[in-house]
């Protein structure tokens, strides 16, 4: 193989022409340390901007994140609440993607980025310059997305291989692009939510070598307003940039795939499929049996022996993951993977704690119902008592699509929040036994023990609605409940 030379990449300078002397507005500062409004902060402060972050949150809540920036002289902290002359004034706004694109204050706004468009100027700058073998993948979908990418960058480092792993999983890809610009070969592996994607539509940045839609489900429909088809449109631009050489990889057996299909003018589909996979298409994946993944292109095949899925890892989720990696190193002979020492993404059907008798798991970033269908589907078993934990904020998603397997559910759980209503009719409806009311995860754990002490039984954390309310976010839900099973054993 050819050895490509680095041709060094000169981020600072780039920048430097840029933004220096740019009045720039971060709309959202974010609490994560990793986020996408610490990273374009620092990306642009550092690079001569005058910046102005403004959040409406106050300063008690985003004071630890603060101090990695508070010594950069040319950073203005608006706090608590927004001044619509400070946008107005901006030569662009860099906007949190959580924050509405018809939000009053982007009115009259020229120029709107986010970390991401940032992140994917300067990738697209320096791939023009360096002569490297820089690969990026990027992955949406409703549901098996961070799962998907997770499995992904775990399969490339077991093969020696440096990834980056980023995106929609509190971590920006801004903080990897310098190393970026030093390497000769390497992995860029981007999850994007349907925000982070809406951002970009319309200004062809994202050149992808590989993108994946996992799937489409009614998913953020408190966001589109009850209206999918901009849910869709902003998954779209997934694939508005192909080049002839990228790959666009499908769910066949998802019933949206046909109109994200209908889009794609350049390069090759693949097709993933749980059953055996149609001749007609070249391009695509499918299971074998529960082991052998067949992954076909151009007409030929290749087979993948998954060995010792860890509980916990959807199949499906897993057989995308390979797919992408036999693309990316373009392997022509059988794999043997062992997933055993994989441990999973956190807060994703997590096996978190067990005693033989129950089990713990975590999967609070289900937020929507048929994440929460997966999970009951992976752990349901005739030997052990399935219970679990519902509630929380609701999204707009139906609800009721959950009634075809809440016969494998013992007991719920039922957390406070707006989605209540439907949850308590679907309980009623499939007659589930449950405790409605719950606000604290220690309170549900000790009821559980107590209930289910004589009985094997798994209580799972998969709440199928957003967080809000109770909690932060679905990371903070995870977290406490993480937290809560391991204070049990204390007070054994």
């Amino acid at each position: 193989m050819r050895k490509h030379k680095v041709i060094a990449f000169d981020c600072h300078s780039f920048r430097k022409e840029r933004y220096a002397g740019k009045r720039v507005v971060i709309m959202g500062y974010g609490v994560y340390a990793k986020g996408s409004g610490i990273a374009a902060t620092k990306y642009l402060a550092e690079a001569g901007a005058e910046v102005i972050v403004t959040d409406l949150r106050e300063r008690d809540i985003l004071s630890e994140n603060m101090k990695q920036l508070e010594h950069l002289p040319n950073i203005t902290w608006k706090l608590g609440a927004h001044d619509h002359q400070d946008f107005l004034e901006a030569d662009f706004v860099v906007k949190n993607p959580g924050v509405h694109r018809d939000s009053p204050y982007l009115k009259g706004v020229s120029r709107i980025e986010s970390d991401i468009s940032l992140f994917l100027a300067e990738y697209r700058a320096m791939k023009l310059a360096n002569e490297s073998d820089l690969k990026l993948v990027a992955v949406t979908g409703s549901k098996g997305k961070s799962s998907t990418v997770s499995l992904v960058a775990y399969l490339l480092e077991k093969n020696q291989q440096e990834v980056f792993l980023a995106g929609n999983i509190t971590t920006s890809p801004i903080f990897y692009l310098e190393r970026l610009a030093s390497i000769e070969k390497g992995y860029i592996i981007l999850e994007l939510s349907s925000w982070q994607l809406g951002d970009l539509a319309g200004k062809a940045l994202l050149l992808a070598d590989i993108t994946m839609l996992t799937n489409l489900k009614a998913d953020h429909l408190n966001y589109y307003q009850g209206n999918i088809r901009a849910y869709a449109e902003d998954k779209k631009v997934l694939f508005e940039n192909l080049s002839a050489e990228s790959y666009a990889l499908v769910d066949l057996d998802d019933r949206a795939t046909a109109y994200f299909v209908s889009q794609i003018s350049r390069g090759t589909i693949g097709y993933y499929s749980q059953k055996a996979l149609p001749d007609l298409y070249a391009n695509g994946s499918y299971w074998k049996d529960d082991k052998t993944l067949i992954c076909r292109q151009n007409d030929d095949e290749v087979e993948y022996t998954l060995l010792n899925i860890p509980l916990g890892i959807l199949l499906e989720n897993a057989a995308k993951a390979i797919w992408i990696v036999s693309l990316l190193m373009e392997s022509e002979t059988s794999w043997h993977y062992d997933l055993t020492d994989y441990s999973g993404l956190i807060y994703r059907c997590q096996l978190i704690d067990s005693d033989g008798h129950h089990r713990f798991f975590n999967d609070s970033a289900a937020t929507i119902p048929e994440a929460t269908i997966a999970a009951i589907k992976m752990l349901a078993s005739e030997e052990r008592a399935l219970i679990l934990i519902l509630g929380g904020a609701s999204k707009g998603s139906d609800l009721s699509v959950l009634t075809s397997v809440m016969s494998s559910v013992t007991f719920a759980y039922l957390l406070d929040g707006t989605a209540n209503e439907e949850y308590l009719s679907l309980l009623e409806s499939t007659q589930t036994p449950y405790l409605k009311g719950c606000q604290q995860f220690e309170s549900i754990i000790v009821d559980f023990e107590d209930r289910f002490s004589e009985k094997y039984a798994d209580l799972l954390l998969s709440p199928g609605v957003a967080s809000f309310g109770l909690f932060i976010n679905e990371f903070d839900r995870g977290e406490r409940f993480s937290t809560a099973v391991k204070q049990r054993k204390k007070r054994g």
